[in-house]
């Protein structure tokens, strides 16, 4: 029994090994915005690695991805719905955080993670899993793009770009879906 923990152990700490943190892969694949000029070339991360900095590193896909799905506040919005998250403004933050790192790393096992967070009752996660599929995911060339919309050709303003970033997000998601759940 005790030798097969010890290779369970050494076989989880080998996978572990084989994953990439998250920085390192902004660093590899970098994201220029043209809003403001953050560190990390993704908005909101450097806020979100500063908040983050109890967490241990490396920041793997699947270390925030369990993070995030075992967060307190998740536990609570599971056992009571939208009703029982309403005081975890921190815990909400924390989330919005993850989300944010989650969509840095432009993995294909973190969209399904976003896309499903556009659903919470939490404005700051739901604000966070948005930008960060619209900045990080819809560019990124290994994955479907956008068709051109005919109604939307020349210049638009917007006064509330929101409405406009969701739509395209969930577009996004209707192109890319079948080949990003099919791996799970």
């Amino acid at each position: 029994m005790v030798c097969f923990a010890a290779v369970t152990f050494a076989l989880h700490a080998h996978l572990a090994a084989q994953e990439p943190d998250i920085l390192e892969l902004v660093k590899v694949n970098p994201l220029t915005t043209s809003t403001g000029n953050p560190k990390y070339g993704v908005p909101d991360l450097d806020q979100a690695v500063d908040a983050l900095a109890d967490i241990p590193r490396p920041w793997t896909v699947p270390k925030i991805i369990e993070a995030f799905n075992n967060s307190p506040w998740m536990q609570d919005f599971r056992l009571h719905g939208a009703g029982g998250v309403s005081g975890w403004g921190k815990d909400a933050e924390r989330q919005s955080h993850m989300a944010t790192l989650l969509a840095a790393s432009r993995d294909p096992r973190a969209a399904p993670i976003l896309i499903k967070a556009l659903e919470y009752p939490s404005t700051t996660i739901v604000s966070h899993a948005r930008q960060g599929l619209y900045y990080c995911f819809l560019p990124d060339a290994r994955y479907h793009r956008l068709p051109p919309d005919p109604e939307k050709e020349g210049i638009h303003f917007y006064t509330n770009f929101i409405p406009e970033m969701d739509r395209q997000v969930r577009a996004w998601w209707a192109l890319n879906k079948d080949e990003l759940t099919s791996s799970k």
